[in-house]
Protein backbone atom coordinates (compact mmCIF):
# COMPACT_ATOMS: atom_id res chain seq x y z
CA UNK A 1 0.00 0.00 0.00
CA UNK A 2 1.04 3.38 -0.53
CA UNK A 3 0.38 6.71 2.07
CA UNK A 4 0.66 9.91 2.03
CA UNK A 5 2.39 11.86 4.93
CA UNK A 6 -0.20 14.20 6.25
CA UNK A 7 2.36 15.26 9.96
CA UNK A 8 4.09 18.38 9.69
CA UNK A 9 7.96 18.48 9.70
CA UNK A 10 7.83 19.61 13.18
CA UNK A 11 5.81 16.72 13.95
CA UNK A 12 8.03 14.00 11.91
CA UNK A 13 11.26 15.53 13.77
CA UNK A 14 9.26 15.20 17.02
CA UNK A 15 8.02 11.68 16.67
CA UNK A 16 11.44 11.42 14.92
CA UNK A 17 10.09 9.78 11.96
CA UNK A 18 12.69 11.15 9.68
CA UNK A 19 13.87 11.46 7.16
CA UNK A 20 10.40 11.24 6.01
CA UNK A 21 9.10 14.37 4.54
CA UNK A 22 5.46 15.99 4.68
CA UNK A 23 3.30 15.32 1.55
CA UNK A 24 5.06 12.85 -0.06
CA UNK A 25 4.54 9.30 -0.77
CA UNK A 26 5.84 6.07 0.31
CA UNK A 27 5.58 2.24 0.28
CA UNK A 28 3.92 1.53 3.84
CA UNK A 29 2.71 -1.59 5.17
CA UNK A 30 0.87 -2.64 8.88
CA UNK A 31 3.52 -2.77 11.89
CA UNK A 32 3.62 -6.24 12.92
CA UNK A 33 5.28 -7.50 16.30
CA UNK A 34 5.49 -10.99 17.03
CA UNK A 35 2.66 -12.29 13.81
CA UNK A 36 0.49 -9.48 15.61
CA UNK A 37 -0.47 -6.53 13.71
CA UNK A 38 -1.61 -3.31 14.38
CA UNK A 39 -3.93 -1.70 11.75
CA UNK A 40 -3.84 1.62 13.44
CA UNK A 41 0.36 1.40 13.26
CA UNK A 42 2.44 1.55 9.86
CA UNK A 43 6.02 0.82 8.82
CA UNK A 44 7.29 3.11 6.25
CA UNK A 45 9.63 2.27 3.81
CA UNK A 46 12.02 5.70 2.27
CA UNK A 47 14.45 4.77 -0.76
CA UNK A 48 13.40 1.18 -0.44
CA UNK A 49 16.20 0.62 2.54
CA UNK A 50 15.34 2.66 5.53
CA UNK A 51 12.16 1.64 7.23
CA UNK A 52 10.22 4.19 9.96
CA UNK A 53 8.49 1.74 12.37
CA UNK A 54 5.38 2.43 14.18
CA UNK A 55 3.85 5.41 12.56
CA UNK A 56 0.74 6.49 13.64
CA UNK A 57 -2.56 6.70 11.08
CA UNK A 58 -3.25 9.65 12.22
CA UNK A 59 -0.21 11.25 10.91
CA UNK A 60 -0.96 9.87 7.42
CA UNK A 61 -3.29 9.08 5.14
CA UNK A 62 -3.61 5.88 2.89
CA UNK A 63 -3.89 5.89 -0.67
CA UNK A 64 -6.86 4.70 -3.23
CA UNK A 65 -6.03 3.10 -6.46
CA UNK A 66 -6.69 5.89 -7.95
CA UNK A 67 -4.12 8.12 -6.27
CA UNK A 68 -1.63 5.49 -6.39
CA UNK A 69 -1.95 4.90 -10.02
CA UNK A 70 -1.34 8.72 -10.54
CA UNK A 71 1.35 8.73 -8.62
CA UNK A 72 3.20 6.18 -10.13
CA UNK A 73 1.96 7.72 -13.60
CA UNK A 74 3.66 10.61 -12.26
CA UNK A 75 7.15 9.06 -11.28
CA UNK A 76 6.99 7.91 -15.05
CA UNK A 77 6.76 11.10 -16.02
CA UNK A 78 9.54 12.70 -14.28
CA UNK A 79 11.80 10.59 -14.47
Amino acid sequence: MYVKITATDQDLKSFCYLPLKSGEVYEAKHSTIDDFEYNTFFDVIFNDEITVRGMHESRLQILTQDEIRDFKINQIINC
